[in-house]
């Protein structure tokens, strides 16, 4: 049922017509197989799992944390991450006391980023998160 909802056609090599028969034989073996299918995605899908929990233990003690402080381990890169030099040029502009808004259409006209103007203090906190990392991993 399910390799047929699928497009896939399995063909027996003993006898070909095997599979495609609706007969109780081939609807037991097609039931057999997707359950073996089903149990091999749900048995990758528990070892990733416990994978991911062993690895954001260690980037936990290496002080890799995301803002909420919990170890990343997945998900988006930070617009700093993505964009480096958005670091150097927030932190000029903040330091001028120019508006979120002011800086984000500067990022747009001068540098041709185009930051919203909610995104500014989110990336604050990750120049704030990178140094703590950087301070982090020299201990």
């Amino acid at each position: 049922m399910c390799f047929l909802l699928q497009n896939i056609q399995l063909i027996s090599s003993e006898s070909p017509e095997s599979f495609v028969d609706h007969t109780p034989t081939s609807n037991l073996i097609q039931r057999v197989l997707s359950c073996l299918i089903d149990f091999e995605k749900n048995s990758i899908v528990e070892k990733l799992r416990g994978s991911r929990l062993c690895k954001r233990s260690v980037m936990k003690e290496k002080g890799i944390i995301t803002r909420e402080g919990k170890a990343r381990v997945e998900g988006r890169k930070t617009l700093i991450g993505t964009h480096p030099e958005l670091e150097v040029l927030v932190k000029k502009y903040t330091k001028d006391k120019i508006t979120n808004s002011k800086i984000s259409k500067l990022l747009e006209t001068q540098h041709g980023l185009k930051i919203q103007r909610t995104s500014i203090p989110n990336i604050i906190k990750d120049i704030e998160l990178k140094k703590k990392e950087e301070r982090n991993r020299r201990r």
